[in-house]
C-alpha cells in the first residue's frame, strides 16, 4: 500500500486553471513566446494566478526552458499571497526536492496552508503524508480523515484512497469522523465551522462512536456552537446510557436533576447517578451523594451521602475530601455506625481504620 499511496500522491498537483480537482487534465497547449511574455508581465506585477501559471510553465518546460528552481520561485510568490494551488504545488516541490532542497516538513507546511482553503489536492497530499509518514509520524486516522475531506471536495485520488482504507482499516472510519469534527470545532487545520463539526460528529454517532455521541450531547446541552436543544441532548445521552456508558448515565442524571427540558425528578436522577457511580464515575458519586444530602426523592440519608463522598474521595475527586469530613461530623453515632457497616459490606473497608482515618481529619 505504501508504494501505491506514493504513486497516487504524485498525481495530486493542481492544474493550471487552479481547479481543486486532481482529476487528469487534457494536455496543456504549448504557450507561445507572446503568451509567455504577457504571463511574465502579469506575474511580475504581482498577479498570483499568473505567478502560478508561470511556475507551471517552468516546471513543465512549456514555452520556456524547463527550470525547477524558477518554477519553485514563482510558486512561492503566489503561495505567499495565499494561492492554494501554488501552496500545494510548492509543497510537492519540497516533497520531491525539485528546485528546492528536499524537505518533508516544509512540504507538509504548505499542504496545510492549502488544505485549510479546502484545496482538494492538498487535502489528499496531506493525507498521503500522514499515511506514508512523510514529514510527520504515520497516523492512519489523520490520513483517512484527510482522504475523506479530499473525497468530499471532489478528489478522485481521495475517493480511491478512502475506498482502499475502508477495506483495509475499517476501525479508522469512526476515529476519522471524530477527528474531522474536532478540526472544525476547534479551528485546527480547517476554518472553525460548527455546522461541519456537527455533521461529522453526526456521521460518527450514526456509525456507533460513543465519544461522538457524548460530545454532541454536550454541545446541545450547553449550546456550544449550536442552538441549545435539551431534547436532542437527552436522546443522545439516552443512546449512550442504554449502552451502559457511565458518562451517558451521568448526563441523564444531570438532565433530570436540573429539569433540563423535562420535569425535575431527583428519584430518576438518582437512578442514573447510581448506575454510573457503581461503575466508578467520580462526578456521579458526588452528585448522588449531594442528592442524599438534600433528600434524594424526599429521603435524606447522611450515611448514604457519606458512603458516596468517601468513595469519591478514594477515587481522587476534587472536593470530595471536604464533603466527606463535613458529613462525618454532622452524622449521629448511629448514622456513623450505619455508614461503616455499608462501607465494610460493599467496599470491604475496616470500620476501625475508617474511624481512625476520619478522626485524623479533625
Amino acid at each position: 500500500m505504501l508504494v501505491v499511496a506514493v504513486l497516487v500522491f504524485l498525481l495530486a498537483q493542481a492544474p493550471a486553471d487552479n481547479s481543486a480537482s486532481p482529476a487528469p487534465q487534457p494536455p496543456t497547449p504549448q504557450l507561445s513566446a507572446s503568451e509567455i511574455s504577457q504571463l511574465k508581465a502579469k506575474a511580475k506585477s504581482g498577479d498570483a494566478a499568473a505567478q502560478l501559471s508561470l511556475g507551471m510553465a517552468y516546471e513543465k518546460g512549456n514555452g520556456v526552458a524547463q527550470n525547477d528552481t524558477a518554477a519553485a520561485d514563482w510558486y512561492r510568490k503566489a503561495a505567499e499571497q495565499g494561492n492554494s494551488a501554488a501552496q500545494n504545488n510548492l509543497g510537492i516541490m519540497y516533497r520531491m526536492g525539485s528546485g528546492v532542497p528536499k524537505d518533508m516538513a516544509e512540504a507538509v507546511k504548505w499542504y496545510r496552508k492549502a488544505a485549510r482553503q479546502k484545496n482538494a489536492n492538498a487535502m489528499f497530499n496531506l493525507g498521503a503524508a500522514y499515511y506514508n509518514g512523510d514529514g510527520l509520524g504515520i497516523d492512519d486516522t489523520s490520513a483517512f480523515a484527510w482522504f475523506l475531506l479530499a473525497q468530499e471536495a471532489g478528489s478522485k485520488s481521495g475517493d480511491e484512497a478512502v475506498k482502499r482504507m475502508e477495506n483495509d482499516l475499517p476501525k479508522e472510519n469512526l476515529d476519522a469522523f471524530v477527528r474531522i469534527g474536532e478540526m472544525y470545532e476547534k479551528g485546527i487545520d480547517l476554518p472553525q465551522n460548527y455546522d461541519e463539526c456537527v455533521k461529522w460528529y453526526g456521521k460518527a454517532d450514526e456509525s456507533g462512536s460513543i465519544p461522538a455521541t457524548l460530545h454532541l450531547a454536550g454541545m446541545y446541552l450547553n449550546g456550544s456552537g449550536v442552538e441549545r436543544d435539551y431534547g436532542k441532548s437527552m436522546l443522545l445521552c439516552e443512546k449512550a446510557a442504554n449502552k451502559e456508558v457511565m458518562q451517558g448515565q451521568y448526563c441523564l442524571g444531570k438532565i433530570y436533576e436540573k429539569g433540563l427540558g423535562v420535569s425535575e425528578d431527583n428519584s430518576v436522577a438518582s437512578k442514573w447517578f447510581q448506575k454510573a457511580a457503581e461503575k466508578g464515575h467520580g462526578d456521579s458519586m458526588m452528585s448522588l451523594a449531594g442528592l442524599f444530602m438534600k433528600g434524594n426523592g424526599n429521603q435524606l440519608s447522611r450515611p448514604d451521602a457519606f458512603f458516596w463522598f468517601l468513595n469519591a474521595r478514594l477515587a481522587g475527586v476534587a472536593g470530595a475530601k471536604e464533603k466527606s469530613v463535613e458529613v462525618w461530623k454532622e452524622m449521629s453515632a448511629q448514622e456513623q455506625k450505619e455508614s461503616l457497616k455499608k462501607l465494610h459490606t460493599k467496599r470491604s473497608l475496616d470500620p476501625k481504620k475508617v474511624i481512625a482515618f476520619m478522626e485524623a481529619q479533625n
